[in-house]
């Protein structure tokens, strides 16, 4: 009798490279200032997004800017360019 196998076929990269993956993530394109303030205690007003980070680590601080900063950013439309022959193969032969 076989177990079937469940999990990851190899470890992951750990906490530096996750953080390092939402460094890459972030886009502050949206944000036209951004003021870091430690105040707890005081209240958030609408246009502005407050993060209490009391109990949070650096992973934490960035997956929250991701999602809530990087969200808002417009989308880049890719910039298409005309290559020709020779310009294909060189990239072919890197």
């Amino acid at each position: 009798m076989s177990i079937p196998f469940s999990g990851t076929l190899r470890r992951s990269g750990g906490v530096v490279s996750a953080i390092g993956k939402q460094l890459k993530a972030v886009n502050l394109k949206a944000a036209k200032r951004i003021t870091v303030k430690f105040d707890p205690f005081k209240t958030a007003n609408l246009k502005k997004v407050t993060l209490k980070s009391g109990n949070l680590t650096c992973l934490e601080l960035l997956q929250l800017l991701n999602k809530h900063v990087s969200a808002l950013a417009p989308v880049e439309q890719p910039v298409s360019t005309i290559q020709t022959k020779s310009e294909k193969k060189k990239i072919k032969k890197k």
